[in-house]
């Protein structure tokens, strides 16, 4: 066995090491853009709930934090932060130090989240005027704050400001998916004759050009409701109502669900169709979750939770045994209502039918889904979006 004999050596051998380390060497610390990832959160959960008036019923209108057992995924005794609107949407930072909410006629709140007890504190400056129409995200850098594809840049203060140029092209969406490389974002097309509209962000200012696929994907008797992108970036998955065609004087037939799998071509942007689940199942919203390692995808509609393995090597789709589980929720498609923790053990859907939140235990051989205990949890108002933080 050789040894580094002599503390001369000692410290060349060192300096070699972080020589091939800056070259290449080892471990990869960015992703395949150049950007460092997140680091990796160990802290507690905590589950931020946005809850408000949804016709014909009507609550209270407020924001509410549980904090999760990391052991069980029950949800704990709430705080409230009342507001003046309802709460449509939320959403925390790779980081897990930052919540944004929208609140309805008010416009953004971003709050700074307390480590250990998941408490918030308002940032200066915020509330951020603005419409609060459409889905909420930011990138992984937390650069850029999103609503429904118009961006925010964020100062190192926190301080967002509107970019004069930052909303969506023409035919993108509500809701939106974003790729864990900062590359691309994905929307859900509106009236493109496609399932899937693909975007690049500026690096600097976050505005969002959409790239022009040279396929037609589907017909326009596709709509769908929500994208989910493969942590590796390969792959892209849409979901929603399909309705076949028939040409006249045939009556239209029964419109079905189907989920659509893609492969992504990184260097151009460019979506391919790789495969089409016919889900025979009256047309209902559709929405998708994926576990943070990219293993299993989940699609939720008003009566049930479908779960689904996935091959890594060609973002194939099996249904895992039990599939589908049952459940009966109703919920609101514009925001983010369906989620798995950051550590992908538990999974929560809100339900403004019963003013509560589902809870499940993700199998982590299988992805097969258990009720959590206690679960599902009045929360004593309507909730309309969600989002489960872990902090560092």
């Amino acid at each position: 066995m050789n040894r580094i004999r002599s503390p001369w050596s000692r410290r060349m051998f060192l300096a070699a090491l972080i020589l091939l380390q800056g070259c290449g060497g080892g471990d990869s610390k960015s992703n395949s853009n150049g950007i460092p990832p997140p680091p990796v959160l160990t802290g507690p959960e905590f589950l931020y709930v946005g809850a408000g008036n949804s016709s014909p019923a009507t609550g209270p209108t407020e924001l509410l934090m549980f904090p999760i057992d990391f052991n069980t995924g029950a949800l704990g005794s709430s705080t409230t932060i009342t507001a003046k609107g309802s709460i449509v949407g939320t959403v925390g930072d790779p980081f897990g130090r930052v919540l944004y909410t929208t609140e309805d006629g008010v416009g953004i709140h971003e709050y700074s989240i307390n480590g250990s007890t998941g408490a918030l504190t308002e940032f200066s400056g915020s509330p951020f005027a603005t419409a609060v129409n459409g889905s909420v995200f930011t990138d992984t850098q937390n650069k850029f704050f999103y609503i429904g594809g118009c961006v925010f840049t964020r100062s190192s203060t926190g301080a967002l400001t509107a970019s004069p140029t930052g909303c969506p092209p023409s035919g993108v969406g509500t809701k939106a998916a974003v790729d864990s490389g900062d590359k691309f974002v994905f929307f859900n097309c509106d009236n493109r004759g496609e399932a899937v509209c693909v975007t690049t962000p500026d690096s600097t200012t976050g505005a969002l050009t959409l790239v022009t696929q040279t396929n037609e994907l589907f017909a326009n008797f596709y709509m769908p409701n929500d994208e989910a992108v493969h942590p590796s970036g390969k792959f892209v998955y849409s979901s929603g109502p399909f309705v076949a065609f028939a040409p006249p004087p045939l009556p239209p037939p029964a419109a079905f669900e189907k989920i659509a799998v893609f492969s992504l071509d990184r260097s151009a942007g460019q979506l391919s169709i790789l495969a089409q689940l016919d889900l025979q199942f009256a047309a209902d919203n559709m929405v998708m979750a994926l576990d943070p390692a990219g293993k299993f995808l989940y699609a939720v509609d008003s009566t049930k939770i479908l779960a689904f393995s996935i091959n890594a090597a060609d973002g194939s789709l099996a249904p895992i045994a039990g599939s589908p589980f049952a459940g009966q929720h109703k919920f609101s498609l514009g925001a983010n209502v369906f989620h798995v923790d950051p550590a992908g053990k538990f999974l929560y859907l809100t339900a403004l039918d019963s003013n509560a939140i589902f809870g499940y235990r993700i199998d982590p051989a299988t992805g097969a889904l258990s009720p959590l205990p206690g679960s599902p949890f009045p929360i004593g108002a309507i909730p309309l979006t969600l989002s489960v933080v872990r902090t560092p």
